[in-house]
């Protein structure tokens, strides 16, 4: 639906929280930068989302079952691409079988034309080597499953394996982004205070962040989350250190790889314990 000409546009989420680091920055004499994306007019001035990334603890364990099988499922294929030197019967079956699934593979995909993006990816990868190119992309995603399921490891620890009434996390997330923001942009700890008259929040930071906790519909009350973020904060937040950058120019691209039993000795520095 289109606005009235004449109409005023009614602010985003991410053009309220602008005005309110504004208001929180003005006495410092700094300002919020506004910034546009290709996706979104503005962006808010902070990452407002949840840190949690699971509504549930149901929803976390569906997620951490699939990623697990399907984990263990693409390593055992790998081994059928690259199988372990121990393993002569799967070795021998490998040297056997995957010389005619590529035959198989290019005589499927050269019936295919090239009318898509994807079909040019399919007719080269079956020129260069249709199982030597999937040994490498069944690599990758095993990569990827397994870094996936270290994170929601974490995430169990953090968020879901705790015996007591877990913390809001968003509520304290959303006040230390809002703190580290605040410190770095005017070098300074940000403080708390509340008015002795009716118990609002008196100080630049803190009325802030109670007005974005209201912005955000986040229930829980600013004062709790806002003490245990300033207590994060450390010297880094405060004074950035300089040129962080600088040490990740030069930095080499490792040659490619292009023989199958090279998978082997890619996959050994990133087996997991116990697997």
């Amino acid at each position: 639906m289109q606005d009235t000409p004449g109409t005023p546009t009614k602010p985003t989420i991410a053009d309220l929280l602008h005005d309110i680091v504004d208001e929180m920055l003005t006495p410092f004499g700094k300002k919020s930068e506004r910034w546009n994306t290709l996706l979104t007019e503005v962006s808010p001035p902070f990452d407002v989302s949840k840190p949690n990334q699971h509504d549930s603890k149901r929803a976390f364990r569906r997620e951490e079952l699939a990623v697990r099988q399907a984990a263990e499922q693409a390593k055992a294929l790998l081994d059928l691409f690259a199988p372990p030197d121990t393993d002569a019967v799967l070795k021998a079956l490998s040297g056997e079988l995957l010389p005619r699934l590529d035959e198989k593979i290019r005589e499927r995909v050269h019936r295919i034309g090239l009318d898509t993006p994807t079909a040019l990816v399919r007719k080269n990868a079956a020129a260069v080597g249709p199982t030597h190119v999937a040994a490498f992309m069944c690599f990758d995603l095993w990569v990827a499953l397994e870094g996936r399921l270290r994170e929601l490891e974490e995430q169990e620890e953090r968020f879901w394996n705790v015996s007591h009434r877990p913390p809001d996390h968003h509520a304290r997330e959303i006040a230390l982004r809002l703190a580290r923001l605040f410190a770095r942009e005017t070098g300074q700890h940000p403080t708390l205070g509340t008015s002795p008259v009716d118990g609002s929040p008196s100080t630049s930071f803190s009325r802030a962040l109670a007005r974005v906790f209201e912005v955000l519909e986040i229930t829980a009350n600013h004062r709790g989350p806002a003490e245990w973020a300033v207590a994060q904060l450390t010297e880094e937040d405060i004074e950035p250190p300089k040129n962080t950058i600088g040490g990740l120019l030069g930095l080499g691209v490792p040659p490619q790889r292009n023989a199958l039993a090279e998978i082997a000795s890619m996959m050994a520095p990133q087996e997991r314990d116990g697997s």
